[in-house]
């Protein structure tokens, strides 16, 4: 039982949300953002309350779900921001993602004193790979999925920047001189790391089952077609937490080890047992696990090039069954990321001492499987 620093209860927060659209005119770039921040006392015991907390339209469906399907997050929309100044954290989607594929990152820092954002980044949101899966149907051309991961990449490199900079004009609850601290799965786990390569307020990662170009052989996939990461440009305060699923099967945990030797900076990396790719959103079981196995059937499909070998990539993709329990693997998740800001962003004493002690003993204490490396 964790009594001194329990990062894997909720805060003592209520919990806002409030959506925007950021406009990059020297790109004639849209960012459409979700923020999650502090909310008024007022407003205490809303935010998980089923008549009063938000719903919004569902973006990934499976069989039994339609266009009208819903989901729920843990906030209140539009409530009104308790006072003081909060931390930043980015939350970056994945390849094929949403910005709220992960609402229950989002809602949990924001309990504790955080402003969070998550932007649907250009190129790589669920509704422009559909578009482009669509029109790959009839064509199978290999070369333009190379094209396409790369150019979600690319983009990142300016959006990164352009959010940062847009949030902290437009938004005045944020504590610019904490640091910012960013996060994100699988193309957002990328994204994570290379943040702090391009901007120096970044000082704070903990990327989720991350995408990176690397030496190792891939079996399947488009993996090293994303863009190289300077890793030399980590300011020498830049500390990374990487979380990981043994049974990833899109990046094997084989990649993710073989990367580790390309950090100059401290690093720790925590590996669940018997999880997948797809662990590191809302609704795991449900939804989230389930869309990643026909997403990457439909990839195979689309593109059957056996030196990719795509089917092997669906063929790994687990069943629900077979993996932790997916509200397990949340509360994980949202607490490692937690103890990570609180130390790092808020120079939490207790924090340093739960991420620097046995993580897998206390991961334990909630039903969970881990193993922690650490430099």
């Amino acid at each position: 039982m964790l009594k001194k620093y329990n990062p894997f209860v909720r805060g003592s927060y209520p919990v806002g949300v409030k959506s925007d659209c950021y406009t990059d005119e020297t790109r004639g770039v849209v960012l459409n953002v979700e923020i999650w921040y502090p909310a008024a006392e007022k407003y205490a015991g809303m935010d998980l309350d089923p008549k009063t907390k938000d719903v919004y339209q569902e973006v990934w469906l499976v069989e039994g779900m339609d266009e009208e399907s819903t989901a729920s997050q843990d906030a209140v929309r539009d409530a009104d921001a308790a006072q003081g100044k909060y931390p930043l954290v980015i939350l970056a989607h994945g390849w094929a993602g949403h910005r709220r594929e992960s609402t229950f990152i989002g809602t949990h820092l924001a309990s504790y004193g955080y402003v969070v954002i998550s932007a649907d980044f250009p190129v790589g949101t669920f509704g422009e790979v559909d578009a482009f899966f669509t029109k790959q149907e009839t064509i199978h051309d290999y070369n333009a999925l190379e094209k396409h991961v790369t150019a979600i990449g690319e983009s990142r490199f300016r959006d990164i920047p352009f959010l940062i900079d847009t949030v902290i004009e437009k938004e005045r609850n944020i504590d610019i001189e904490a640091g910012i601290g960013i996060t994100g799965a699988s193309y957002g786990g990328w994204t994570s790391f290379m943040a702090p390569s391009i901007d120096q307020r970044v000082i704070a990662s903990v990327p989720m089952c991350p995408g990176i170009r690397s030496d190792f052989k891939y079996e399947s996939g488009p993996l090293n077609v994303m863009p190289e990461i300077d890793f030399s440009k980590y300011s020498e305060d830049t500390k990374t937490l990487i979380l990981c699923a043994d049974r990833d099967c899109i990046i094997p945990l084989q990649v993710q080890l073989e990367n580790l030797k390309r950090l100059e900076n401290e690093y720790r990396m925590v590996i669940m047992f018997r999880a997948d790719h797809n662990h590191f959103v809302d609704d795991i079981d449900d939804v989230g696990q389930v869309w990643l196995k026909d997403f990457l059937v439909r990839l195979a499909n689309i593109f059957p090039d056996p030196e990719m070998n795509l089917k092997l990539m669906a063929e790994r993709c687990c069943r629900p069954g077979q993996l932790v329990d997916g509200n397990t693997a949340k509360e994980v998740w949202r607490g490692l990321i937690l103890a990570h800001m609180d130390r790092v962003l808020k120079r939490n004493a207790d924090a340093s001492d739960f991420i620097r002690g046995d993580i897998d003993a206390a991961t334990e204490t909630i039903g969970a499987h881990t193993y922690t490396i650490s430099k």
